[in-house]
């Protein structure tokens, strides 16, 4: 139970993290699943190595400009805040291609993501949760995967 890695931040304090969460659809808008990620892998360090670096525009431009600089390498994928099923996505390797007055989820670009018959996937898994204290949460045994 992943609560329970780090002393200083109680079960209590998480569930209640987990709770706003939910309340202000922090887990079904990219930018607030974002923050929420960053803000747990700062807590949870190990736990939450799962997802490829993340800025949220313009906020974290500075950062953004820092990390790039330095190296390259990669592409980065930006996706719009505030926009649905791919509309407005692109890959670049310039930070010059973001508008500064934008808003964008930008992660580092998976260089040779997991594909399905040559084409990128996304799962979805549909989940309920039923309350926090305890903890109840049912997945639906069927799920989608979107090509």
């Amino acid at each position: 139970f992943f609560f329970s890695s780090r002393r200083r931040h109680t079960r209590s304090s998480l569930v209640s993290w987990a709770r706003r969460c939910v309340q202000e659809t922090g887990l079904a808008h990219k930018d607030f699943l974002g923050r929420n990620l960053k803000k747990m892998q700062r807590i949870l360090n190990k736990e939450y190595d799962f997802f490829p670096e993340t800025w949220l525009l313009p906020a974290d431009t500075c950062s953004l400009n820092n990390a790039y600089s330095s190296d390259q390498s990669y592409a980065l994928i930006a996706k719009p805040e505030a926009s649905c099923q791919g509309r407005g996505i692109f890959i670049t390797k310039s930070l010059e291609d973001f508008k500064p007055e934008e808003h964008y989820v930008v992660q580092k670009y998976l260089e040779q993501p997991f594909l399905i018959d040559g084409l990128k996937f996304d799962m979805r898994i549909y989940a309920l949760l039923c309350g926090c204290e305890p903890m109840k949460i049912y997945v639906h045994d069927l799920s989608l995967i979107h090509i």
